[in-house]
């Protein structure tokens, strides 16, 4: 970490404590932000210590970077950084320069522009034809090309499909097949994928339905053919597509496979039997179906129990529930906080810290799970920023508290999170997505 980046996080904070976001940007010299962009995000050295891999990071700095200083972006076409070059190409800056660039990824870009086709057809790298191609240039050529992305692409633009239905690549065939072109042909091909694919469109459904792939077959339930004969099926994975359609519920009702019953549990039929099943999630289903989850309360089922709670019934008996993780969701209700916050498990106590209740005890908990949940509501922060778990500071970190100090932490999560936060809240203050490109900022002496 440069001094140079933490005093900036300095001066950015104190601004944004005195002013609101949306005066700073109303306010604030445009060379002020390109200083910021510049010392967070340009210093890829300083970045790539921390999260400069993250992509959402680096995409939207560098967009911040591109609209807001628009005079300022020539450089991104010679940085150093793949990702920024990537993003220059986006944003049609130095697409000369880019078209010979180094990096696949970033010559992808250039392609998506539009850019030097006619040079790009004949890239070492499979996926920038492959751009070339989605770009409906040059498919004569591309149709034949020795690589199956490429291939499949072509078929996507409809292109040559007498030809690629015949492609050795199962992949390129099944695009072939999404085009709707020689279904006649492919309900017969030997690869399951590809008559699924048919299926999907509807076709030859009289032959699939006896398809020896069970996931073809279900995949005819689907489309909603011959269900009667399809609830008999041999395969679990098309009867519980059968009962997807609402069809032969009073037969899949007793299927020996509890996926099948749940699927007839949620849609609501004969519920008061069901609830009794052996199987507790048809049991949950049918009960909460049929408003009746009071009488799972005591299941010996974990997962009903759970499930009974976070529903909001029974809690004054769930409360004492011998599992930690009832007892929890009984707390996430908002039931019984004041007995749940002297509860021996911790992320119980954490639960209650998050419903804001009894915080000035729980800041103090000896568990750091517990005083983080407390960072986490924005209380005792002045106390939590010095805490001994970087858990713990890196939550208050989070909060944007104490960030002149959290950015020089020796831990590099709590650094990150501060990072983050100065991120996140100067992309609120350029507005990325709302403001338009080339804004106004016209300098003031002061600011209101």
């Amino acid at each position: 970490m440069s001094k140079e980046i933490a005093e900036s996080a300095k001066k950015f904070y104190a601004l944004k404590e005195q002013y609101s976001l949306e005066t700073m940007v109303k306010h604030v010299e445009p060379q002020l932000l390109l200083q910021m962009v510049d010392e967070i995000i340009l210093d890829v050295q300083a970045m790539k210590d921390f999260f400069w891999e993250d992509p959402f990071f680096q995409y939207y700095f560098v967009r911040a970077c591109c609209y807001y200083c628009p005079n300022d972006t020539k450089k991104l076409a010679s940085h150093e950084d793949h990702c920024v070059r990537a993003f220059a190409a986006e944003m049609n800056i130095g697409l000369e320069k880019l078209v010979n660039d180094l990096d696949t990824y970033v010559r992808v870009h250039v392609a998506r522009q539009g850019f030097a086709l006619d040079k790009l057809i004949s890239d070492r790298e499979p996926h920038v034809r492959e751009e070339v191609a989605r770009q409906k240039y040059g498919l004569s050529k591309l149709v034949n090309d020795p690589a199956m992305v490429v291939r499949i692409a072509v078929a996507e633009q409809g292109y040559g499909l007498e030809e690629l239905i015949r492609d050795q690549s199962g992949y390129v065939r099944k695009a072939v097949a999404k085009q709707g072109f020689g279904l006649d042909k492919l309900v017969k091909d030997k690869n399951p994928g590809i008559r699924m694919e048919v299926a999907q469109q509807g076709f030859g459904l009289d032959i699939l339905m006896k398809d020896e792939e069970p996931r073809v077959r279900a995949e005819v339930a689907k489309q909603g053919f011959e269900l009667e004969t399809l609830a008999h099926d041999p395969s679990s994975r098309v009867r519980l597509e059968v009962a997807k359609q609402g069809r032969c519920l009073d037969l899949l009702m007793c299927d020996p496979s509890p996926y099948v019953r749940w699927e007839v549990a949620k849609q609501g039929y004969r519920v008061d039997e069901l609830q009794n099943d052996r199987n507790w999630m048809v049991r949950v289903t049918a009960a909460s179906r049929n408003n009746s989850l009071e009488t799972l309360i005591e299941d010996s089922k974990l997962g009903a129990r759970i499930t009974v709670a976070e529903h909001g019934i029974g809690l004054d008996v769930l409360i004492d529930d011998p599992e930690p993780c009832v007892r929890e969701r009984v707390a996430r209700r908002g039931f019984g906080l004041e007995k749940l916050a002297h509860d021996p498990d911790p992320e119980v106590r954490a639960a209650v810290a998050g419903q804001s209740f009894s915080l000035e005890t729980l800041v103090r908990d000896p568990e750091p799970r517990v005083r983080a949940a407390v960072a986490n509501q924005g209380y005792g922060l002045d106390i939590l920023a010095k805490d001994t778990d970087p858990k713990v500071r890196r939550t208050v970190a989070f909060q944007g508290y104490a960030a002149d100090k959290l950015i020089c932490d020796p831990e590099r999560s709590v650094v990150g999170a501060t990072y983050l936060t100065y991120a996140d809240n100067l992309l609120r203050a350029l507005r990325i997505g709302t403001l338009k490109p080339h804004l106004d900022f016209t300098p003031v002496d002061e600011m209101e």
